[in-house]
């Protein structure tokens, strides 16, 4: 399946915040006890990021070879498991969608809160400190070699910056034309795939598919500016995968491959999710929380709810039309277990609107990778 390009990608992530407008220095690391595994001696390689900011240490911090392949285990086990659901899902819905059962209790269920956040995040919180190198909340420090918990990061937004300016050009951009419900097992697994590889997140979509009226309708509880930054990625996309489920609605979003090999869902391929950020996506999730009433808190739920954002240095979006916005660039770099290296960069958008007196959270996450 067609993803964004490196070329694209950039250009979004450029186009989305404008660099300078991230200028902001992330605050000294927090004393926090060393965790994770010391290191022997290895090359240092600077990953500071594009704003200038602090990079997540060197390019070859340590790795437990032991719980890396267990790790590749449980995720090849994890995405047949989400292939086989897709099939499921797919299988039943193309039988029951012409119905409209299963679709109307899928749009119901998208305006009803939901709580499951709380325990994929403590999972998501124990994973990392049995693997921190995986994670944003922890960064190799190579002076004492060792991975230190910089999750305080994310505890308060830094210095404000503006956003509607920077999605002004897209305001005359559209959603997609509305058409009836069409079920895909491609858009399940894009849906479930991306939640979890890069937002930390675990979804069980109740439709996944064409847009349709109902997708639009839970997309409009967004502020507009975030609606017109969807419009606006989701147009320069080849395909784009839509869905509702308990307390939200998304989409993941692919343009067209220059390589061929990279395309990962639809044909003979699978969509794997292997590597980071080469695809963009929004999420909405209505929690079970009280709106927020100021910005720390609104930024402590957004990295509840999406807990791969923690420990990232958040900058508050002050000319937002409603609710709490946050915005950060950030530069990365992931691992295979072994010694191959991802680095990737993601522009991130992710805040809180008021919904009936709960907490609507968001996220919009553009990226892009490369294998060096």
């Amino acid at each position: 399946m067609p993803i964004l390009s490196r070329s694209i990608a950039l250009t979004l992530i450029c186009f989305v915040f404008g660099i300078g407008a991230l200028s902001a220095q992330i605050p000294a690391r927090p004393d926090t006890t060393p965790v994770g595994i010391p290191a022997g001696t290895l090359p240092e390689q600077s990953l500071d990021g594009l704003d200038g900011s602090p990079g997540r240490g060197v390019a070859r911090p340590p790795v437990d070879p032991t719980v890396a392949s267990q790790r590749d285990r449980q995720r090849a086990q994890q995405r047949a498991a989400v292939e086989a659901a897709a099939q499921g899902y797919y299988t039943t819905a193309s039988r029951t969608i012409t119905s409209i059962q299963s679709y109307l209790a899928a749009t119901s269920a998208a305006t009803q809160p939901t709580s499951g956040y709380l325990a994929y995040a403590d999972q998501y919180t124990a994973d990392c400190t049995i693997a921190p190198w995986e994670c944003a909340s922890y960064v190799y420090e190579a002076v004492t070699e060792v991975y230190l918990d910089n999750s305080a990061l994310s505890d308060a937004p830094l210095n404000e910056n503006t956003f509607a300016a920077a999605v002004g050009t897209l305001q005359n951009t559209v959603f997609p034309a509305l058409i009836d419900p069409v079920p895909s097992a491609d858009a399940y697994q894009a849906l479930v795939l991306f939640a979890i590889e890069h937002i930390g997140a675990v979804i069980d979509p109740l439709y996944a598919g064409t847009y349709t009226a109902d997708v639009a309708r839970v997309l409009t509880y967004l502020p507009d500016e975030v609606e017109s930054l969807i419009a606006g990625v989701s147009g320069s996309a080849d395909r784009v995968y839509w869905g509702l489920w308990q307390g939200g609605s998304g989409s993941v979003l692919f343009a067209d491959c220059t390589d061929p090999q990279a395309c990962m869902v639809g044909g003979e391929t699978t969509f794997t999710a292997t590597s980071v950020a080469n695809e963009a996506g929004a999420y909405t999730l209505l929690t079970s929380e009280p709106a927020p009433t100021d910005a720390n808190s609104a930024l402590a739920l957004v990295t509840r709810v999406y807990p791969a954002l923690g420990g990232r240095g958040f900058t508050q979006i002050t000319d937002i039309s409603t609710g709490y916005a946050f915005s950060t660039l950030a530069q990365e770099a992931l691992f295979d277990g072994e010694a191959a290296l991802t680095v990737t960069y993601s522009a991130i958008t992710a805040g809180t609107v008021d919904l009936n007196g709960r907490a609507l959270v968001y996220v919009v996450v553009v990226g892009s990778s490369l294998t060096p």
